[in-house]
């Protein structure tokens, strides 16, 4: 089943799943014992096991299990990295197309977790790096864009991200940055949700009007959080913020 969010192009795509459209995937391991080199148009060279260099994909959902969920996944371990470089002159041989990347979700486990999805029992201990551009970025160290259920899930990873183009200053590039040490941007419902690892900025777009949400958890909910009676929500990372931001909230 394809996520009901447009006609426009979509890429799903996981360690384990793309799209785990109903039923359940559980007690499934993405390990770090390969790797591929991504050189960029400057001559830096980054190592990862799960990357992203598309070019021109208005919505991309990615994860280290699975990509998009709708339905169940429990008891499962990430330990690959998970790199995002979408960015104007990014990889050698060609730059991304900033007006066709719009949106993008990304998580340790599930990158957008849908309305009927469940996400428990699960760990992340892959460090989850961003250079990247697509307008509208949810990132965490769990579940990127959470919209259903996240429980039991810890995440002991760090990430570190840059959300700017070479220049810093684009037409097409970042205007929404939410960054969660569990999960980017929440709609849902969690408990029982703990962070360890480090999150760190290292750059955003110097434009106005851009806005970045960090948390420790959760970068931004529209729903309301309880910690108490039980539901163990907390943090023990630390968050970082570096090179220009515009708007930086911690929601």
């Amino acid at each position: 089943m394809r996520p009901a969010v447009s006609m426009n192009p979509y890429l799903m795509f996981g360690g384990i799943v793309g799209n785990v459209s109903a039923g359940t995937v559980s007690a499934c391991a993405t390990l770090a014992t390969k790797t591929k080199d991504i050189e960029m148009d400057n001559g830096t060279t980054y190592t990862a096991t799960i990357q992203n260099h598309s070019r021109k994909v208005y919505h991309m959902a990615q994860g280290g299990i699975a990509g998009y969920n709708a339905g169940t996944v429990s008891d499962c371990t990430n330990g690959a990295s998970v790199k995002n470089f979408v960015l104007a002159n990014a990889t050698k041989g060609g730059s991304s197309d900033d007006a066709n990347s719009r949106y993008y979700d990304v998580g340790g486990i599930v990158g957008l977790n849908a309305a009927d999805g469940t996400v428990s029992g699960c760990t992340n201990s892959g460090l989850f790096e961003s250079r990247s551009t697509p307008r509208i970025q949810k990132v965490g160290g769990i579940v990127g864009y959470n919209k259903g259920t996240v429980s039991s899930c810890s995440n002991a990873a760090e990430g570190d991200l840059v959300f700017a183009s070479a220049t810093g200053q684009s037409p097409y590039n970042l205007r929404v940055g939410e960054v969660g040490g569990v999960i980017g941007r929440n709609e849902g419902e969690v408990s029982n949700i703990q962070n360890a690892g480090d999150i760190t900025l290292s750059r955003t777009e110097n434009n106005a009007g851009v806005e970045m949400k960090f948390g420790g958890v959760i970068g931004i909910s529209t729903v309301t959080i309880d910690g108490g009676a039980g539901k163990n929500i907390s943090n023990s990372g630390t968050i970082n913020i570096g090179y220009n931001p515009t708007t930086v909230t911690t929601d």
